[in-house]
């Protein structure tokens, strides 16, 4: 039968790929507006010629949606799959030449064509063994890529697509089978026709979407009043927002908020018609065949013919919009996706049976809820079926009408290693494919920095990227540190997740740039790999990086040496202070578990929030109707997640000042993790402190409000940070080292004393040497230690304290420091005045220890230096005693330079006779 994917030739869509690749901005979507434009008159030709013609856009359509086309099976084929099926078909070898070029895609070839992806690199490879032209048309394409997925020997149908192609249509038809077309149009089905994009969001297929506006101008009502039941939709998403943030949901809302649990399935649709069902996937993929589901009672599965007895009597047709969750058979719990199962292929054998948590529901005996308010929906999917344990339940609702019951809630959720929670506006409508403004929100630990667990893992690979940054470095492979096998003063490393979300793309290139150099083919001895997935490249992890990450939880994983690997791993900081070795260690990852279970939460907090403060903002809030930010605090860490590692500060109570977070930003450490040291070293942690109780109290920052009270009041040891990393150093485990007066805020009394004992008011020690460092500190004491909190600003002994010598006491101090004269310091003992501020012989006589003087001073100046002849010698004469004074060439700085010694001045002094 004639069609019009028969009248089109293959080229000619690759022609239209590559104008469309190489075009810029809108010229993009008008030359696909053009084409589809020219298919349309065609068909109409095609329709007048021949009334049985298949005038159809949809053999045209679906190859410009390839994500969203359901009709074909999978090609279940990868680069590496169809690399070496080509290296076969055209007898290359695989460590031919040509035959690395293919199957080393991602490595850069200087050689091959931009954008050098796979398809590109294939085409280009075979450019010379493919016929010049392609007789292929767009039925014949469809036809062979139908086989192709049919097929178990996909080597024979790959040979008879690639015998029909030449090298530009290879390309194309290796991207459209990796799905990997790249060209860079958005809103296809806006530029298809106006009302195509929300069609589609309604029903999910194709298909109908292109016969139903195959005319342009048909205009249909632009209405989401009707789901076609057993056909899938795209569903509302969850809109991300973090806890603090949540609080921000209450300002002038009277009717509360909806929250239910966050399940860690995978997102359904559950459709009936008339005793008929359907199952499928958040992206349309029907699984109803599938063996735990079926499509109608008498069909095989499990899951259909138990809800259908669950199902109201009175109903017709339903569709659900829920979770299908792993329900244990013997444990009766539900498990997790990180338990590596898949709940659509779980079948009689499984341990697990799959279990439909129904949250929502947007059709109902032949009527549509989409603009229904949420709440409403719920009085209907309450009267819709009955719930039964490990088959189908509703999601359970609670109404919260203000941010304590919130925190409660999720408190909850956090002590129970849940996923999270999803908050739902009582009044809002159901929007199909949207997130933001949803009205819909999920909240996870995760999104807050303060309750997600921060780990340092040391980069050892690197994977190229694909697409369009092929040649670029994409990703990278982590690994924990093994502090207690050191071999050769080298560290153990073992890899334990890779990562690429969470990084700029400036800060990913600064990275590689500095870790390019120490990128190695050969894994190094010191590292135990995967043994799946190794990188392209490896590093040497003494050259290497640290990165500070998050991540949701840590689960089991075989083919890592670690035998874990983390869930949702992102990076929230490149560490270029911390050597790798400081990593995370394999004792620290094992401290991670907290459970029996194969899966870790990594949540370190509790939220804590100030009920006055809400009320009093809440207040304020509505009086001036502009919403402000509430702020949550977030107090403790959970000492079950931290190893001890001495009894250093056993029986001592610390308080860590609870400051302004932006306070902490520029520091290395958290007030999170300064609490992390102490407890383990055993120290308590306290909130609050006692007087006479507390040990210290840690702070950063002096002037802000809190910390300047304790020190104020005199009655705490208020500390630097610098203090705890001193005698938290490996080689100070022994016992506590007492604060050096420079690492205090203010001093107790009792502390006051003791240190009066041992260092003089400018801190300096009665008994042990001085270095560079402490002179530093001493010197700028004497400037500022009248300021200082600890001192009487009334102190005589300050008010005479002497802060600039004169030249005569530093003749003699200098006389006592160097002694005699050296070639280095030659001028050490003469003080000369430059008649030219700017004469460059200032500076060597400066740099060999000469000491200049701004003024001509009979009492201090020894030397007068002139560098210009014409300055008038009598009248500077005249202004000193020539006995005491001698004013000579400037030159004679450079020669002693040269000459590395003093040298008579008599044949360089300038007199009256000399002008």
């Amino acid at each position: 039968m004639t069609s019009l994917a028969a009248k089109i030739q293959f080229t000619k869509l690759c022609q239209i790929y590559e104008e469309i690749t190489q075009a810029k901005g809108k010229n993009k979507a008008n030359i696909l507006k053009i084409f589809f434009d020219d298919c349309r008159q065609l068909a109409i030709r095609l329709k007048k010629e021949n009334s049985n013609a298949d005038v159809s856009m949809f053999p045209i359509v679906r190859l410009f949606l390839l994500d969203q086309d359901r009709e074909r099976a999978a090609y279940n084929l990868k680069e590496l799959t169809i690399g070496l099926s080509l290296i076969r078909i055209f007898c290359l070898g695989k460590n031919s030449i040509n035959g690395q070029k293919i199957l080393n895609y991602k490595e850069p070839d200087k050689n091959a064509p931009k954008p050098d992806d796979f398809s590109s690199r294939v085409s280009w490879v075979l450019r010379l063994q493919l016929p010049k032209t392609c007789s292929m048309n767009l039925q014949d394409l469809h036809n062979l890529l139908d086989s192709i997925s049919q097929s178990n020997t996909k080597d024979i149908e790959l040979k008879k697509l690639v015998e029909n192609c030449g090298s530009l249509e290879l390309k194309w038809v290796l991207r459209i089978i990796l799905k990997k077309l790249s060209i860079g149009v958005h809103k296809i089905w806006d530029i298809y026709h106006p009302n195509a994009e929300q069609f589609y969001l309604e029903n999910s297929n194709i298909r109908v979407v292109c016969d139903t506006y195959q005319d342009k101008n048909v205009i249909a009502e632009k209405s989401v009043s009707k789901l076609s039941v057993l056909h899938p939709f795209k569903p509302m998403l969850l809109e991300r927002i973090c806890i603090e943030k949540a609080s921000e949901l209450f300002y002038n809302n009277n009717d509360g908020i909806i929250v239910q649990t966050k399940f860690d399935g995978e997102r359904s649709q559950l459709h009936m018609k008339n005793g008929k069902f359907k199952y499928f996937t958040r992206h349309g993929f029907d699984i109803t065949n599938n063996p735990s589901y079926g499509e109608s009672e008498n069909s095989p599965g499990f899951l259909t013919e138990r809800i259908i007895r669950l199902l109201n009597p009175d109903c017709r047709s339903i569709i659900l919009d829920g979770e299908l969750m792993g329900w244990h058979k013997q444990k009766k719990i539900f498990s997790t996706k990180g338990l590596l199962f898949d709940v659509k292929k779980l079948t009689e054998k499984s341990s697990l049976q799959p279990c439909f948590v129904a949250y929502d529901i947007v059709h109902y005996n032949d009527e549509c809820l989409l603009n229904k308010p949420f709440k409403e929906r719920m009085k209907i999917l309450e009267q819709a079926f009955k719930d039964c344990q490990g088959i189908l339940i509703k999601c359970k609702n609670i109404l919260v009408t203000n941010f304590n019951e919130l925190q409660d809630i999720f408190n909850e959720s956090l002590d129970k290693n849940e996923e999270g929670i999803v908050l739902r506006e009582p009044n809002g409508i159901y929007k199909l494919n949207t997130r933001a403004k949803s009205g819909c929100y999920k909240v996870k630990a995760e999104f807050s920095s303060d309750l997600a667990k921060d780990i340092d893992l040391a980069i050892v690979g690197a994977y190229y990227s694909e697409k369009k940054t092929v040649g670029l470095f994409g990703s990278f492979l982590l690994a924990v540190v093994d502090d207690s096998n050191k071999n050769d003063n080298k560290y153990k490393y073992y890899t334990i997740v890779s990562i690429k979300s969470g990084l700029k793309e400036i800060e990913k290139q600064n990275m590689i740039t500095h870790l390019r150099p120490y990128m190695i083919k050969k894994k190094p001895t010191n590292v135990e790999g995967p043994t799946k997935y190794p990188p392209d490249f490896w590093i040497q992890p003494e050259n290497s990086i640290v990165l500070q990450i998050n991540a949701t939880e840590m689960i089991t994983c075989d083919h890592q040496p670690s035998k874990y690997t983390f869930r949702f791993p992102r990076v929230k900081k490149i560490r270029y202070d911390k050597p790798c070795n400081e990593s995370c260690t394999l004792d620290e990852l094992k401290s991670f578990i907290n459970n029996e279970g194969y899966i870790q939460k990594l949540n370190k907090n509790r939220v804590i929030f100030d009920n006055k403060q809400f009320k009093s903002k809440e207040k304020k809030i509505r009086e001036t109707t502009s919403m402000k930010r509430v702020n949550v605090s977030f107090q403790g860490v959970r000492t079950f997640d931290i190893i001890k590692l001495t009894r250093l500060f056993e029986n001592k109570e610390f308080c860590v000042t609870n400051e302004k977070r932006d306070s902490w930003k520029n520091n290395k450490l958290t007030k999170n993790d300064i609490e992390k040291i102490i407890i383990q070293h055993s120290g308590k942690i306290v909130q609050t402190p006692t007087v006479n109780k507390t040990f210290c109290i840690i702070a950063r920052d002096e002037k802000e409000a809190r910390t300047k009270s304790y020190i104020d009041s005199g009655l705490y040891d208020v500390v630097k940070i610098d203090w705890l990393m001193r005698v938290t150093k490996k080689e100070n485990w022994k016992y506590v080292k007492d604060f050096k007066p420079w690492e205090c805020f203010t001093r107790q009394e009792s502390t006051l004393q003791r240190h009066f004992k041992k260092y003089d008011i400018y801190h300096d020690s009665f008994t042990k040497k001085t270095d560079i460092n402490i002179l530093n500190k001493l010197l700028d004491n004497i400037t500022i230690l009248k300021n200082h909190h600890d001192i009487d600003p009334n102190n005589s002994i300050l008010q005479n304290v002497q802060t600039e010598f004169s030249h005569d006491v530093h003749k003699r101090l200098s006389n006592k420091l160097f002694g005699s004269v050296s070639q280095y310091t030659l001028f050490i003992n003469i003080f000369g005045y430059f008649t030219d501020p700017n004469d460059a012989k200032k500076y060597l006589f400066i740099f060999m220890k000469g000491n200049c003087c701004d003024e001509i001073d009979n009492n201090d100046v020894t030397h007068i230096f002139v560098s210009d002849k014409s300055i008038n010698i009598y009248e500077l004469s005249m202004q000193v005693d020539e006995s005491l004074i001698k004013i000579i060439d400037s030159q004679w700085i450079n020669d002693c330079f040269d000459q590395k010694k003093l040298l008579p001045v008599e044949s360089y002094l300038l007199t009256t006779n000399t002008n």
